[in-house]
């Protein structure tokens, strides 16, 4: 099952991401996989979209989200860094605690 999520990073940029969950049964904690995708792409580009494909028939879930100023995301592309970056991953990683994934 895909689901658009939306979470916020430090700066509160509403972050975009797709979450691929194979399981039936939602409330089953298994494996999942944060997909970050490479500057200046998104998380729609065929590469990351083939990975969400592999690894959902291999039982584990995906979180493909656009860092902040790239394609759904909030922000502008001119800020991008890799400090934003790491902070971007961070609240990636903050929204699938929070909501249970893991």
């Amino acid at each position: 099952m895909k689901n658009k999520v939306f979470f916020n990073n430090s700066k509160s940029n509403k972050i975009s991401g797709v979450l691929s969950t194979p399981r039936q049964n939602k409330d089953e904690k298994g494996l999942i996989a944060i997909i970050s995708n490479g500057f200046p792409s998104t998380k729609d580009g065929s590469t990351y979209i083939e990975i969400e494909k592999i690894l959902n028939k291999l039982s584990v879930s995906t979180l493909r989200y656009d860092y902040s100023g790239l394609g759904e995301s909030e922000g502008t592309m001119e800020e991008f860094n890799i400090n934003k970056s790491v902070d971007d991953l961070e609240s990636a990683v903050n929204y699938l605690h929070k909501n249970g994934y893991f």
